[in-house]
């Protein structure tokens, strides 16, 4: 893995997929490799300054929250998956005041684990 995609995955699995321009300039990723990435895919742009990895389609938004479905998986020892509705609101920098998750079980599975590693 090239030492770019390495610092953004590092920063998007802390931060539940999303980072900012800001954070990625500070762990030395240009303004060019950001723009290639976009390019490429591997970034998308939620709100000015504010990219994703995650592969899930914008839901709903307004001028300073974004609202996006995503597919979560948890474990192990025991697999769980949601299908969750992520919310981020935005502080006037852009940066992410407040992050709220809201867990759905999927439909068919009423709330039951996925068999995973180590599960009994």
């Amino acid at each position: 893995m090239h030492a770019v995609d390495a610092a953004i995955a590092r920063l998007a699995a802390r931060q539940k997929e999303l980072v900012s321009r800001g954070a990625l300039l500070n762990e030395a990723v240009t303004r060019s490799a950001i723009a290639h990435r976009l390019r490429r895919g591997d970034l998308r742009q939620i709100h000015p300054g504010v990219y994703t990895t995650a592969h899930a389609p914008l839901i709903c938004g307004a001028a300073r929250a974004r609202g996006r479905r995503v597919e979560v998986r948890y474990g192990p020892p025991r697999e769980r998956r949601y299908r969750d509705l992520w919310i981020v609101t935005l502080a006037d920098d852009d940066r992410c005041r407040a992050f709220e998750e809201l867990p759905f079980w999927p439909p068919g599975s009423a709330g039951e684990y996925a068999a995973g590693p180590g599960a009994d």
